[in-house]
């Protein structure tokens, strides 16, 4: 046993030193393109690890907290714990933008990452992991926007060709996490004894957006759970304001929830209108919890 524990703890330090000379590079790569680099920080526990790895390499970068609509105890715990992040809002909030838009944001129509999250100027490290999603399976640890800077890059051998694809978000970004698994992001965590969101010890998975389609319904009903009114509030403050029909579309099935508001918009935060029978069933219970 205590053999094996060797073993890990050597993958694990490969790992970390793997990220933080990829987080150099990068760096460097920034700097010749006249690029400051950006650490998106959600205070989540991805962004939590490559805050740490960014400060282990050694590297000039800013964190930056886009904030669009999440929790008010994960700014409270960026604000304690992570002091030096810059929290940045945009002029429309969450309920403004939906309401300009006319309709609600859906997993293939993102337009609220778009507006508070995506589009830097800078050079941006990002947490994500190919374990997270399909999506995520197919991304490369570097992205760059411009076809032709991608293939200078690709010349020098900077990060090897079969890393690097185009990108959309920012003129170049870096995963240096995203080979790690869930495992291994706690296990860094709990070795250098960082500081997390206490929703996680809570049973929440994830660190986000309250109200959020591209997340299941489990996930979001952390947050309606705690925040009774914020379901009641949304409907009467922005979805019963909005052009939308309320017909449920499943497959060649139509259902109309123009009298069942609030069932409508649990399947919405169903990843996008995407109910299991898990989710319908989470979705009847806390209808029947809370009368509506």
């Amino acid at each position: 046993m205590k053999n094996k524990e060797i073993e890990l703890g050597l993958f694990d330090e490969i790992f970390e030193q793997e990220a933080i000379v990829n987080i150099q590079k990068f760096a460097r790569i920034a700097k010749a393109e006249g690029l400051t680099v950006e650490l998106g920080f959600s205070g989540g526990k991805d962004s939590i690890v490559c805050y740490s790895l960014c400060k282990r390499a050694g590297i000039p970068f800013t964190a930056v907290f886009h904030y669009a609509f999440e929790s008010p105890e994960v700014v409270s715990f960026i604000k304690e714990k992570y002091p030096d992040v810059i929290i940045q809002k945009r002029e429309k909030s969450y309920f403004q933008l939906i309401k300009k838009k006319q309709f609600l944001p859906t997993k293939d129509i993102r337009f609220c990452c778009e507006y508070f999250k995506e589009n830097s100027k800078n050079a941006v490290i990002i947490g994500i992991r190919k374990e997270e999603s399909a999506g995520r399976m197919k991304r490369k640890l570097f992205g760059i926007r411009k076809i032709k800077t991608l293939k200078k890059y690709a010349e020098m051998n900077v990060f090897q060709e079969n890393c690097i694809e185009k990108g959309k978000n920012s003129p170049i970004e870096l995963r240096p996490i995203l080979y790690f698994s869930e495992v291994e992001v706690w296990s860094y965590i709990r070795k250098y004894n960082l500081p997390y969101p206490s929703l996680y010890d809570e049973g929440q998975r994830r660190c986000g957006c309250m109200l959020c389609p591209l997340a299941g319904l489990r996930d979001n009903m952390y947050y309606l759970k705690k925040y009774p009114n914020l379901l009641p509030s949304f409907n009467r403050n922005v979805a019963q304001k909005l052009p939308i029909d309320f017909i449920f579309n499943r497959g060649d099935n139509e259902t109309e929830m123009k009298d069942d508001p609030y069932r409508f918009l649990l399947y919405w935060l169903s990843a996008s209108f995407r109910p299991s029978k898990r989710g319908k069933k989470l979705a009847d219970n806390y209808l029947k919890e809370n009368r509506l």
